[in-house]
């Protein structure tokens, strides 16, 4: 039996969704088999919506009772992954000369 690439070699990918693409991105990965890659080095996680300040430090209001909210950034992107527990990948950090990051932004 000949392997492909991607089943010889473990490609660990983060995947951060948006509360409105979370079901969605895991179900087109899911449909498409991961795209070869193995279904256990795929995590997902989703950003933070945090509340909307002015530039005084006051909540903005969308409507009478509701605040006006923003996901995080992805500048928060290794807190999150602490926060989700995919602490594992800062272990591999020490034994990986390099980490590629990149970002698609609204793929689906």
């Amino acid at each position: 039996m000949v392997l492909s690439p991607l089943e010889i070699v473990n490609i660990p990918w983060y995947i951060l969704t948006s509360p409105q693409n979370h079901s969605e991105t895991m179900h087109f990965f899911q449909e498409n088999k991961f795209f070869g890659l193995r279904e256990d080095s795929v995590k997902f996680f989703q950003q933070q919506i945090l509340p909307c300040l002015s530039t005084n430090g006051k909540l903005i209001l969308e409507g009478r009772k509701e605040f006006c909210s923003i996901f995080g950034s992805n500048q928060n992107i290794f807190a999150l992954m602490l926060f989700h527990r995919y602490c594992q990948l800062f272990k591999a950090l020490e034994e990986l000369p390099w980490l590629q990051m990149g970002m698609v932004v609204r793929l689906l």
